[in-house]
């Protein structure tokens, strides 16, 4: 077990009371959080001050976004690691970057864009971002306005104590970062996970409901296919990681949501986060097992498919005129 560092101030955890999570009870409705700056659909998951003053005006209770660092050691937001053609981020200056999109925004510049209006969960892609992000919190005072979330543990481990006063939510499930990772990770967590009559008869049905939706939603089924090892077991599993990166919430992919693990998690005082949903129906039916925020790239239409009114908060350069919002498809 991880002891804690000895300057590590703890904030009460953003979740519901565990009551409210038991079955058949009314949940107030989940936060909505912009996924990736709302850009995934731009070549690289890069978003501009356009997509954040979007966010502004829609209301998001929180803005997901991606972090990465350049070879020049400047943390920039955006969703890939790579370009289009190959080249890797961490190999290139930030020059380089704005080279290929003359977009690029630094972690910096966003955080001036935005003027601490809405909070950010931070997505490290990379090892270096976690490493650079403890000295870039540590020169910062608004650190309640950030947290940081990934499925690598350790690069939690590292902010933990590089960056202690700010919130750690690990992401699950956690299959490693090559393909040849997530097969044997998914192959023997179905084992483990099916090895007996009662579980080899669930796992027929559940693959056999995830084959029926290949064809019309492939991305979708084969999420929920790689899911399957960890549904039953992150609600007995969640406790000891949480633990010891003194985590205060969870990020958990959508096909693993479950009452029962809804009510493990709050009863462990940690807020849950389920992505990347996009729609209406799962969305529907996750906040109906009481998680407490939905990450999304369709704010405006999860917002109105679960009753959620927000206020716009307008930019500055938006005050006295009216801003558009552009409607936005994404897939499900």
């Amino acid at each position: 077990m991880v002891r804690s560092p000895a300057n590590t101030r703890h904030r009460p955890a953003v979740a519901r009371d565990p009551a409210e999570s038991v079955r058949g009870h009314a949940h107030a409705p989940p936060q909505v959080i912009g996924h990736a700056g709302l850009a995934i659909q731009r070549p690289g998951g890069v978003p501009t001050r356009r997509h954040l003053d979007e966010l502004l005006a829609l209301g998001v209770d929180r803005v997901e976004l991606d972090v990465c660092t350049s070879a020049d050691g400047h943390l920039v937001v955006r969703h890939d690691a790579c370009l289009a053609d190959g080249r890797f981020v961490a190999d290139l200056d930030l020059a380089d970057l704005r080279s290929d999109d003359q977009f690029q925004l630094t972690l910096d510049e966003v955080c001036e864009h935005l003027e601490g209006r809405i909070p950010m969960l931070l997505d490290l892609k990379m090892a270096h971002a976690a490493q650079d992000l403890g000295g870039w919190f540590n020169r910062r005072r608004d650190l309640e306005m950030f947290t940081v979330c990934t499925e690598n543990l350790p690069w939690l481990l590292q902010l933990r104590f590089a960056a202690p006063r700010v919130a750690r939510w690990p992401s699950f499930p956690n299959i490693g970062e090559r393909s040849s990772h997530h097969v044997q990770q998914v192959v023997a967590g179905l084992w483990r996970s099916h090895a007996s009559i009662n579980g080899l008869r669930r796992g027929v049905s559940d693959l056999h409901g995830a084959a029926s939706q290949l064809r019309h939603h492939p991305h979708d089924s084969l999420a929920r296919l790689g899911g399957l090892p960890w549904r039953e077991r992150l609600p007995l599993e969640l406790a000891q990681p949480c633990e010891d990166l003194a985590a205060e919430g969870i990020c958990v992919q959508k096909w693993l949501i479950s009452e029962r693990l809804v009510e493990e998690a709050h009863g462990a005082g940690l807020h849950v986060n389920a992505w990347t949903i996009n729609n209406t129906e799962v969305a529907h039916t996750v906040a109906a097992a009481g998680v407490d925020s939905i990450t999304t790239d369709r704010v405006a239409a999860i917002q109105l498919a679960l009753g959620i009114g927000k206020p716009p908060r307008l930019p500055a350069s938006a005050r006295g005129g009216r801003l558009r919002v552009a409607a936005r498809s994404a897939p499900s």
